[in-house]
């Protein structure tokens, strides 16, 4: 089933999962979601969106599966199945 979401500009856009990487930073994650970085971050640190972050950096790389999992997650908010 298609997986949908809202981008910021209210504009209804096809996530593809073929299209992402694998494992992804918080810029590449936000953009697919259509929200800032931070917010990304902030759901990272909130143990909303798993991620993994380097030994001694502030970088996080999100793993797909995670993303997708997360969005499935979040029916009723922004993102939705199937609009």
């Amino acid at each position: 089933m298609a997986k949908y979401y809202k981008s910021r500009s209210g504009a209804v856009k096809q996530l593809n999962s073929a299209d992402l990487p694998e494992m992804m930073s918080t810029i590449q994650a936000a953009q697919y979601l259509g929200v800032n970085s931070n917010t990304i971050g902030n759901w990272i640190r909130a143990g909303l969106l798993p991620a993994s972050k380097f030994p001694g950096s502030s970088i996080y790389r999100i793993n797909k599966a995670d993303l997708l999992e997360y969005v499935n997650r979040c029916k009723g908010g922004a993102y939705s199945e199937g609009i």
